[in-house]
């Protein structure tokens, strides 16, 4: 992420390095201007990567033509927020003739450009060829982060908006070499006519077929998620983390549908309605595998059903998750149930535990840290 940051004010650092002005012809009557008179904030941008806030201000407009400079005052846009504001970037970035927001002196100001009349000297050919394709590259160069990803803030702790991904958990693989306890027995389990054992069900093909990276990892015992949270600088969640954050709503401004403070019987809310369980949750996007399955259709991508309590995914149904808390016979407590089970299994007063060994179809987890670490 730091190295594609560098890499992206490296070519915006284009627009700014030169003290002229830069102009580029655009459609016959108006030159796009870009340079002194439009700034980014790159230190708002870099130092509050968490928000993903992007600052615009256009400060000044030239007439080169008339030799004179017309100051249009300071005009703030909208602080844009997490994915919408790179998706408002990249939608915009092939139409520079986008909503004007006043005009003032002969020149129309719009919150990220400056667009004047015709007249300006052009650009040396170099130079236009540089900024063009900086105009070009810059937005392949953006990893547009999911407003699904990373993590929330509950309390005194953090967890993640999403069950860990099949994607995520192999950079984990790839870089500490282990191999799954299912895949050493050729496969893991899942409940048919009793434990039945897949030979090839594993964390990357959970149906016998390589899953997409962003399906939930399963066929994960409770050992290697633990393990999988500390190589990525996190630990499991405790059982009393993981029931506050799917239960009680802690964010202090949340949406419709949700209050502060109150605990829900679902993590979905007040109702089951919207996530993914074998039935009584509504119509969710599962992965419908119900073809090699004996009862239920799958589970579903993260980030595709309905956000909950806390705007966590998934923390009711979908698979069950690991958390950091054993029964007095040594095994391990799981939450939230599963997509092989109904609305029960999500409700705040059921408990279930199993081995900690257990590598199946329907178990995967999420990780959690304290807050500021």
């Amino acid at each position: 992420m730091i190295c594609r940051i560098v890499a992206v004010m490296m070519a915006w650092m284009l627009f700014f390095v030169e003290a002229v002005i830069v102009t580029v012809p655009m459609f016959g009557d108006f030159h796009l201007k870009l340079g002194v008179p439009v700034k980014f904030g790159f230190s708002e941008f870099v130092g509050q990567m968490g928000q993903r806030c992007i600052q615009v201000r256009t400060q000044h407009c030239h007439r080169e033509d008339h030799g004179e400079q017309a100051t249009a005052g300071q005009a703030w846009f909208q602080q844009l927020h997490g994915v919408k504001a790179f998706r408002k970037i990249m939608k915009k970035r092939n139409n520079v003739c986008i909503e004007l927001a006043t005009r003032q002196n002969g020149c129309r100001i719009t919150p990220k450009m400056v667009i004047c009349e015709a007249g300006h000297r052009s650009t040396p050919p170099m130079r236009r060829r540089l900024l063009l394709l900086s105009l070009l590259f810059t937005p392949f160069m953006l990893t547009i982060t999911p407003a699904h990803a990373g993590m929330q803030r509950v309390g005194s702790f953090e967890i993640d908006r999403t069950e860990v991904t099949v994607g995520e958990f192999r950079k984990f693989v790839e870089a500490t070499g282990m191999v799954t306890a299912a895949e050493r027995a050729g496969g893991g389990q899942v409940y048919g006519a009793g434990w039945e054992q897949k030979s090839g069900w594993t964390w990357k093909t959970p149906y016998g077929e390589p899953a997409a990276d962003d399906e939930p990892a399963a066929y994960v015992t409770y050992d290697e998620a633990k393990a999988y949270c500390a190589w990525a600088g996190k630990r499991l969640p405790t059982d009393a983390e993981w029931m506050d954050a799917a239960y009680t709503e802690r964010r202090t401004e949340p949406p419709a549908g949700f209050e502060t403070g109150k605990t829900y019987d679902y993590p979905t809310g007040e109702t089951p309605e919207g996530a993914n369980c074998l039935d009584g949750c509504g119509s969710t996007p599962e992965v419908d595998r119900s073809a090699v399955l004996d009862r239920g259709r799958g589970h579903a991508a993260v980030g595709k059903t309905r956000p909950g309590v806390n705007g966590l995914y998934d923390m009711g149904a979908n698979l069950w998750e690991w958390v950091d808390g054993m029964t007095s016979s040594g095994q391990v407590l799981t939450r939230g149930g599963s997509w092989w089970y109904g609305p029960a299994q999500m409700h705040r007063d059921h408990t279930q535990s199993k081995p900690p060994e257990t590598a199946v179809v329907y178990i995967g987890f999420r990780c959690a840290r304290d807050a500021n670490s």
